[in-house]
């Protein structure tokens, strides 16, 4: 399959043990089309990747020792890359070339593992799911942490921002899709979805109205699959199964191609409108 020049307008993170991507404008000095992460060395160290969009020229973005785990979610602005770190319970941030790390929340603002997160710059407001505790927001320097959602069910994962005024979550507990009225009211809605439980990555096409996920399948290799649910419709289709514990999820802004994170695989692309899938980076 080959990749279409509007999939380049913008730069696009992703991360690689528990992966995700984001995009960001591309003028920015030494920025790149695609962000992923890992943990690399001995002792391992989190590192965050950098390469074009087909997955060439591959470069070190930064390295980060003083990480106390590896990074779950990436995301991207124009100035600025975000991350969330797993067992260290912490939210960091540094510049598009990875200097300047800085660490927002570390591991005594209460969390057990934080995991995805969305951005909205217009809002100042990061929103992140911490797998054991809930759904929460804090602003862009990590103060103002608010709990928007945390009772039952538990393994919060995926999370996408509908609009202003409503977010979209997931977790692996349960085969629900979760809306959530901001500022945070009553309990949400939601709706069921046909992959049942195990679900991680999570993306959203304004456009079509339709929610992408992920089933992780117990990270068995050849188990996992993607899916859309039409929140019109109420229709959910299985888009591709048989990928390798597919975590991390995110839509091209041209919402073409979907660019999934698969655990021991690599970062891959889907285009939804043909069914293509390619591996990018190994």
């Amino acid at each position: 399959m080959k990749i279409p020049e509007t999939l380049n307008l913008r730069s696009f993170g992703i991360t690689g043990l528990l992966a995700v991507f984001c995009f960001a404008s591309s003028f920015v000095s030494a920025a790149h089309d695609l962000y992923w992460t890992e943990r690399v060395g001995d002792p391992e160290v989190t590192v965050i990747m950098g390469s074009d969009i087909d997955g060439e020229n591959v470069t070190v973005v930064g390295e980060f020792p003083e990480m106390a785990s590896f990074a779950v979610d990436v995301e991207i602005t124009d100035d600025h890359v975000y991350w969330t770190g797993h067992n260290g319970r912490d939210l960091w941030r540094a510049n598009r070339d990875g200097s300047g790390a800085e660490q927002l929340i570390d591991d005594h603002s209460g969390f057990t593992s934080l995991h995805f997160m969305a951005v909205d710059l217009d809002q100042e407001t990061i929103y992140l799911t911490d797998h054991g505790n809930g759904v929460f927001s804090t602003d862009l320097e990590g103060g103002n942490i608010t709990n928007l959602w945390s009772p039952a069910p538990t393994q919060y994962t995926g999370i996408a921002q509908r609009s202003a005024n409503e977010l979209l979550w997931i977790t692996s507990d349960n085969s629900f899709l979760y809306l959530q009225s901001l500022p945070a009211g009553p309990q949400p809605d939601f709706r069921e979805l046909s992959g049942g439980s195990d679900s991680y990555g999570l993306a959203y096409d304004p456009d079509t109205n339709t929610v992408y996920y992920t089933v992780y399948a117990g990270g068995s290799p050849g188990a996992g699959s993607l899916r859309a649910y039409n929140l019109d419709t109420d229709e959910d289709e299985l888009l591709r199964e048989g990928l390798t514990a597919p975590l991390g999820l995110k839509l091209s802004p041209s919402g073409t191609h979907l660019l999934i994170a698969e655990r021991g695989k690599g970062v891959t692309v889907f285009q939804p409108d043909n069914y293509g899938y390619e591996l990018l980076v190994e």
